[in-house]
């Protein structure tokens, strides 16, 4: 992983870095986590281009893939619309920061079709 291009988006209070990096293929990028000096592929096995743009200080890393908003975990990612309550007419196309608290922030469309940015927060 890293091919010759990576892009840093994102860094947490513990100095861990998410980004998105070449995985050797022309053009296909993955998700990224550096840690202990070490690039980890968040998505090894995705055949979508992912990035990674935000990590909280408890680890949680949110994103893009396949112009979808997700959060990263095990190896892959969750489609933050299968864990959104009354979605309505929202298609979340990229989360773009997490906070220390777990809120989501990032952008997506509604049926009107313009850009619009959106809050997501946790459930007690």
């Amino acid at each position: 992983m890293g091919g010759d291009t990576s892009v840093a988006y994102g860094i947490n209070a513990l100095g861990d870095v998410v980004g998105s990096a070449m995985t050797g293929r022309a053009y296909k990028y993955h998700a990224f986590l550096w840690h202990d000096g070490k690039m980890i592929d968040l998505t090894s096995t995705s055949a979508y281009a992912t990035w990674a743009t935000a990590i909280n200080v408890l680890g949680e890393i949110v994103g893009c893939a396949r112009d979808s908003a997700v959060r990263f975990e095990n190896g892959g990612f969750v489609y933050l619309s299968d864990e959104v309550e009354n979605l309505e007419d929202w298609n979340l196309h990229c989360a773009s920061d997490v906070n220390d608290e777990g809120a989501i922030v990032g952008w997506g469309t509604r049926t009107d079709g313009h850009f619009r940015a959106f809050l997501l927060k946790p459930v007690d």
